[in-house]
């Protein structure tokens, strides 16, 4: 949200051209947060821009998990990693039932090792 104008634009451009992209979105802003315009933004803007950009945006999101991770608040819920976390649907083009459980893809390659995901180390699973 830090470049929420041009986020918009593009969003608005790539949905124009490809209408069947889906747009997903990770914020560690909380939805109340966002709906009010209380983020920052690289440019100044004031909070009535802020939220018109936020409102604009949601339009082309199909889904967004909206909170701050909380390393003591772990949960294994789709797309989500803490409690506070919420996942929002703006569009029906998906439902929760959608999106599995949280997994990870370890790759080694060369020596080097990659880890991407959604890692759950010390969660009881």
């Amino acid at each position: 949200m830090h470049q929420a104008a041009d986020l918009l634009a593009l969003a608005q451009e790539v949905r124009a051209a490809i209408p069947d992209l889906s747009f997903g979105m990770f914020s560690g802003y909380s939805e109340r947060k966002l709906d009010d315009g209380a983020y920052w933004t690289i440019a100044e803007t004031d909070l009535g821009l802020r939220r018109s950009v936020w409102q604009e945006l949601r339009l082309h999101l199909d889904f967004a998990v909206l909170g701050r991770y909380h390393d003591q608040q772990r949960i294994a819920d789709p797309l989500r990693t803490s409690r506070n976390q919420v996942l929002r649907l703006y569009s029906p083009r998906y439902t929760e039932a959608d999106f599995g459980p949280p997994e990870i893809e370890v790759t080694i390659e060369s020596g080097l090792v990659s880890i991407t995901g959604f890692p759950l180390a010390g969660l009881p699973v």
